[in-house]
């Protein structure tokens, strides 16, 4: 069972991106011309609130996806910074999609009133609140309605276990967010795998969240730093939104992961240059994969899976930098 395929093509994406039509400090244009430098070849453009349809930027080598970014706080008063916020990412199924899924004015701190009346909201009088039952509404509501559903930056959203284990209907989840990186947060492998371990089937997915427009070289920029490899038959919409659905992507912040194949129990790894191989499962052990010494660096590994592996594996691979790569976690292999 061939798992990511080094024989298929990879597209580099960002699948969380904010612009000057929210809070960000580019342009659509720029953003575009951004990514396309540093290799990329997909953008979901998930502004703030409202879902702007950037699609007419796509080419023979570009695809921007539609989306939209919805934030519940659990107060609205002041002081912002001390209050449990929700964030998901919305990314349009479809490019013919024109409507959106939980949209109330009364929470759009950014946008004119001509603007906010122009939105077709599917949960008319909704008044969304910070409390589980309301988050899955509109997160069901999503995935009934045609959007891929990610759960966003759980620690700079304060976000505790509490808050996030009863989340349903989400595609995704950010196991790293490049915001919460410069603001000093880490990556979310163990929020990951709290999910994982109680039940919930979901994939994870590195992202920039970005909003600045600093050198690459500038130890607070946020583009092009966080990505998902997609391994998709071609870059139409139609083919990525499939491939994103189907789990055929890897996430990172640096390594890569070229082949994962499983040949009855043994799963063989290949990926760039690493400094130790990790897979995930359930239980306890981790198995960890190193060269022979310190410094050592591997490009592979096989490995016998046991019954411990049989809910879900999940595969990281780490550089000699610590960047990492993380694979989605695979369910019912054997």
């Amino acid at each position: 069972m061939i798992l990511l395929d080094k024989n298929k093509p990879f597209y580099k994406a960002n699948l969380h991106c904010h612009t000057n039509l929210s809070d960000g400090k580019m342009t659509p244009l720029e953003v575009k011309e951004r990514y396309k430098e540093n290799g990329y070849s997909i953008v979901a453009f998930t502004d703030h609130e409202i879902m702007y349809d950037n699609t007419a930027l796509s080419d023979d080598k570009f695809l921007a996806l539609k989306g939209y970014e919805l934030a519940t706080n659990q107060r609205v008063e002041a002081p912002f910074e001390h209050i449990k916020v929700a964030h998901f990412n919305f990314i349009a199924k479809d490019p013919s999609i024109d409507y959106q899924v939980g949209f109330n004015k009364a929470h759009d701190w950014l946008h004119s009133d001509e603007e906010c009346a122009k939105v077709k909201e599917l949960l008319i009088g909704f008044n969304r609140q910070y409390n589980v039952d309301d988050l899955n509404k509109i997160s069901e509501a999503a995935s009934k309605n045609g959007f891929l559903v990610t759960y966003n930056h759980p620690k700079w959203s304060l976000q505790q276990f509490d808050d996030y284990i009863n989340l349903e209907h989400l595609f995704a989840f950010e196991i790293v967010n490049r915001g919460e990186i410069v603001m000093g947060c880490h990556p979310n492998e163990s929020i990951y795998d709290d999910m994982l371990r109680a039940g919930k089937r979901l994939f994870c997915v590195a992202a920039d969240d970005n909003h600045r427009k600093l050198e690459q070289d500038n130890p607070w920029a946020d583009t092009c730093k966080a990505w998902v490899q997609i391994q998709s038959e071609d870059l139409s919409y139609k083919s990525v939104i499939t491939a994103l659905e189907k789990g055929n992507f890897y996430s990172s912040t640096g390594p890569e992961i070229k082949h994962l194949e499983l040949v009855g129990r043994k799963l063989y790894v290949e990926c760039s240059p690493a400094r130790a191989i990790y897979v995930t499962s359930k239980h306890r052990p981790v198995h960890a994969h190193f060269g022979e010494k310190v410094g050592d660096l591997v490009t592979g590994c096989e490995i016998e899976l046991s019954d411990f592996h049989k809910d879900y594996i999940r595969v990281t691979v780490e550089d000699k930098e610590g960047k990492r790569a993380f694979s989605n976690a695979y369910f019912d292999l054997f």
